[in-house]
């Protein structure tokens, strides 16, 4: 799926100003109306406010992705705003809000714009590729720039070199509210972070189409160790025994490279019992373990953390 098939030059307007998150929804809609994509608009924009109001629609790095599935909507669409200046608002990372997408889905499209939304969310993790967006200097520019990053990403590229290992020594698992930005962002933070230091990783996302890129059990047990970046509950039992380090969606966007936790653990006389922390002489964490058979300490996890 490719971004750019869906995204037209008269549905993108740059350098805007609005007072408001919302005010600035309503300009992607007008930009929808404009292009005669929609059968209602009323209809359409009372959906989009409805989905707002769930929150989760700013993913950081100045960027928001509102969305809605609608019967006023007869086929997928994009509109693409960006602001001048910024929009300060509630952001997870606190920056202003420099550029939107609006995701117009048909109401009987399954999880279509779910797959649009987690391609937006990878795309523009690259900080760089989103600054040089917002110099567009017309719509079809901005067109363009997103087509060629999608063909310079096309999986193209040669496979990987087979090896001897037993699987990916590395794993992941990311989960958000609402499973669909931050659990995608989150993936790719943490494989672009594998990347630079020579790691391989593979990361399974537990989204709102479902589960995707799925652990299997020899994976799971040829890890070394897992990262649980979930900002809800998920089901921990198949990992009992491995090593798990604990963050949350959005630490694991934020701050992938060097994310640091406080952890707080009570001293317990059966550890095998519980999900355990290891430290090393300073105090610091080493590993967390899921009801291991040779506990490293007696210090078991409460489920209290701190993100820095």
């Amino acid at each position: 799926m490719r971004i750019a098939n869906y995204l037209r030059p008269d549905c993108v307007a740059l350098r805007q100003r609005a007072d408001s998150l919302q005010g600035a929804v309503q300009q992607l809609v007008a930009l929808l109306d404009g292009a005669k994509v929609l059968t209602d608009t009323a209809v359409f924009a009372a959906d989009v406010r409805a989905r707002l109001e769930l929150g989760g629609v700013c993913v950081g790095n100045g960027l928001a992705i509102p969305h809605a599935k609608s019967t006023a909507v007869e086929k997928l669409q994009l509109a693409a705003l960006t602001l001048d200046p910024p929009l300060p608002c509630d952001t997870p990372d606190g920056q202003p809000l420099e550029m939107l997408f609006l995701i117009a889905a048909p109401a009987e499209a399954n999880d279509l714009h779910v797959q649009v939304l987690a391609e937006l969310a990878t795309l523009f993790l690259d900080t760089d590729f989103c600054a040089s967006l917002r110099q567009s200097e017309t719509p079809e520019a901005f067109c363009r720039a997103i087509a060629r990053r999608e063909a310079q990403d096309d999986p193209a590229a040669p496979p990987p070199t087979p090896t001897n290992e037993p699987g990916y020594r590395l794993l992941g698992v990311t989960a958000c509210p609402t499973g669909i930005a931050h659990t995608y962002l989150a993936a790719e933070a943490l494989q672009q972070a594998a990347q630079t230091r020579g790691l391989t990783i593979k990361v399974e996302t537990n989204g709102a189409g479902g589960v995707g890129n799925e652990l299997t059990e020899d994976e799971i047990q040829a890890a070394d160790c897992i990262i649980v970046a979930v900002d809800r509950s998920i089901s921990l039992a198949r990992f009992v025994g491995k090593r798990l380090v604990y963050t949350s969606a959005g630490e694991a966007v934020r701050n992938a490279e060097n994310g640091r936790a406080t952890i707080f653990g009570y001293y317990v006389n059966d550890p095998e019992r519980f999900g355990i922390v290891e430290f090393d002489k300073d105090g610091k964490v080493l590993s967390v373990e899921e009801k291991p058979q040779h506990p490293k300490s007696n210090y078991a996890i409460t489920g209290l953390y701190f993100y820095n």
